[in-house]
């Protein structure tokens, strides 16, 4: 089967999901050659699938923000980054 380029598979992931679960080995690439591949979730090592319901509240009093989380320089670094393709590239 040939790869999907990742904007095409954008508009077919629900037809390219139903096709791993029957088997189909579903290649996505991107521009630059990056590969995923869909499988389905019975074929997964069982230490990668989640077991059972998730704790609420695990990691309650452990995790900070930076004190400058909201300032307006970090605001500014997104925005460029999110406008200048860092993180969507165009």
């Amino acid at each position: 089967m040939p790869d999907t380029h990742i904007y095409k598979a954008e508009g077919e992931l629900a037809t390219l999901v139903e096709r791993a679960r029957a088997g189909d080995e579903v290649i996505v690439t991107t521009a630059d050659n990056h590969k995923a591949k869909l499988v389905p979730v019975e074929s997964m090592p069982t230490s990668e699938v989640p077991a059972g319901p998730r704790r609420l509240g695990l990691l309650r009093g452990q995790i900070r923000p930076a004190s400058d989380w909201d300032s307006d320089r970090v605001n500014e670094d997104i925005a460029r980054q999110f406008n200048e393709g860092e993180i969507f590239p165009k």
